[in-house]
């Protein structure tokens, strides 16, 4: 990784996510990662707030560099592409909580829920409730807010994401998508080719354009 770094000049990191324990977490900082996102979500609140606050004592003892997210309100679906997956209001992060959160466990950045979903969905739309964001943003101003399930939004989604506090977003199954559809057309127009690096070579360029054009829209260009 320090390579990519000297040869790119761009702040690369390697995140750990989604760890759901804390023996996970500390396995992952004890290997050198730089951030690790526990996800207690599913967890009652109070149990959510002692073990995140466990993975971030634990994470600043080793360098206080490292950076830890915590996640709050339960994000539903999963990393694939699904025809509807049930929002529930109940399972949005509530400001109150998160300001709660925030103080008691000292992430650096938090995992929020606000109509966004793990995954694609393709006889649904995904509709997000940019106005609690809003609230969420003005209760927790010195944490950084992180969008998971960014797969399938639009483009004015993020914009308006990125301008309601936002400063986090992950993007996976369009991506996966991307990459498979790139492998399909390689192996369809050469059936006979065997070398790895060469049928392999499409599924990344595919991959390459999703992501470009994801980052001119994060930095609006």
């Amino acid at each position: 990784m320090d390579a990519w770094k000297s040869e790119t000049n761009l702040a690369i990191f390697l995140n750990a996510d989604h760890h759901k324990s804390f023996d996970s977490c500390s396995q992952a900082l004890e290997a050198g990662y730089d951030t690790v996102l526990i996800d207690g979500s599913a967890l009652p609140f109070e149990e959510n707030i002692k073990t995140t606050h466990g993975v971030v004592d634990y994470a600043k003892s080793i360098n206080l560099e490292i950076t830890i997210e915590g996640e709050l309100g339960y994000l539903r679906g999963e990393s694939k592409i699904q025809e509807i997956v049930e929002i529930k209001p109940e399972d949005f992060t509530k400001p109150e909580e998160a300001k709660e959160f925030v103080e008691k466990t000292g992430v650096d950045r938090l995992a929020v829920v606000f109509g966004n979903i793990h995954g694609v969905v393709s006889k649904q739309e995904e509709k997000l409730d940019f106005s609690l964001l809003e609230k969420i943003n003005k209760t927790v101003p010195n944490v950084y807010l992180v969008l998971h399930g960014g797969s399938g939004l639009a483009d004015e989604e993020f914009k308006k994401a990125i301008e309601n506090g936002i400063t986090n977003i992950h993007i996976n199954t369009e991506v996966r998508v991307a990459y498979r559809e790139g492998l399909d057309k390689t192996l369809k127009e050469s059936p006979q080719e065997t070398t790895p690096y060469k049928f392999l070579e499409g599924a990344v360029e595919e991959m390459k354009k999703v992501v470009e054009e994801k980052v001119k829209v994060f930095l609006n260009k």
